[in-house]
C-alpha cells in the first residue's frame, strides 16, 4: 500500500478538504454520494457534501462503508434532497446473459444514511487492518417519497467503531423527524453516540 501511494518522494496516504457541491444524481447502481468503500490510507477528512439534489437510487443516498483502515472523521452532509422513487428497485448481480431482472421485494428501500465499518471480501485491500468512523454530521436533509426513512450504523469491533453521528434536521415529505424510534434507526453493533437534533430552522446558505 505504501509504494501504491508513494509519488515523487512524498506518500500520499491522507485524503482531505473536498467540497460536492451543487449535483444532480441519478445513480442506477449502488450508493450516491459515499465515502468508500476502498478506504485505503491512514486518514479521511474534512470533506462537505452540499447542495445536492439525489433524484433516483437504488441504494443508500448517503453513505460511509469504510471497509479498509482509514480514519474517517469530520464528514458534513448538508442541504441534500433526496427523491424516492414509489418502487424502489433492489440491485442484482447478473449471473448469466440470458438472465431477466425481476424485482421481487416492491417493498425494498434503501436506508437513507449508512455508516459502517466492517470486512469485504472484495474491497477490503489491507487485510485484517480496520479503520473508524467518526465525527459525522448529516444537516438538513429532506427526504420525499412514500418510503419511511431509515438510518444503520454500526462499527467492527470496540476498537473500530462508528461514533459521534448527529442527524440534524432530517425531513421527511416536510415533516420534521423528532425521534429516532426502531423504525427509522436500525441498531447495529459497537456504535456510540448516535444522536438526532430537530430543530427546524432549515436554510440553504
Amino acid at each position: 500500500v505504501n509504494e501504491a501511494m508513494y509519488r515523487n518522494g512524498k506518500s500520499y496516504d491522507v485524503f482531505k478538504n473536498v467540497i460536492v457541491r451543487n449535483c444532480v444524481i441519478w445513480n442506477d447502481w449502488g450508493k450516491c454520494l459515499e465515502i468508500g468503500a476502498e478506504t485505503r490510507g491512514k486518514e479521511i477528512f474534512n470533506i462537505l457534501f452540499e447542495k445536492c439534489d439525489v433524484i433516483h437510487v437504488n441504494g443508500s443516498p448517503l453513505d460511509c462503508c469504510n471497509v479498509d483502515y482509514a480514519d474517517v472523521h469530520d464528514i458534513e452532509y448538508r442541504n441534500i434532497n433526496i427523491e424516492y422513487d414509489d418502487v424502489v428497485p433492489a440491485s442484482k448481480i447478473q449471473t448469466a446473459d440470458n438472465e431477466s431482472y425481476i424485482n421481487d421485494n416492491s417493498e425494498y428501500c434503501p436506508e437513507i444514511i449508512r455508516v459502517t465499518v466492517e470486512f469485504n471480501h472484495e474491497y477490503s485491500a489491507g487485510g485484517t487492518r480496520r479503520g473508524i468512523n467518526r465525527n459525522i454530521t448529516f444537516k438538513n436533509i429532506r427526504l420525499f417519497g412514500r418510503h419511511e426513512p431509515k438510518i444503520f450504523c454500526k462499527g467492527y469491533d470496540e476498537k473500530h467503531k462508528t461514533k459521534d453521528i448527529v442527524i440534524d434536521n432530517l425531513y421527511w415529505n416536510d415533516r420534521l423527524i423528532t425521534e429516532l424510534d426502531d423504525n427509522i434507526l436500525v441498531p447495529g453493533e459497537f456504535t456510540e453516540n448516535i444522536r438526532l437534533v430537530a430543530t427546524d430552522l432549515f436554510e440553504l446558505k
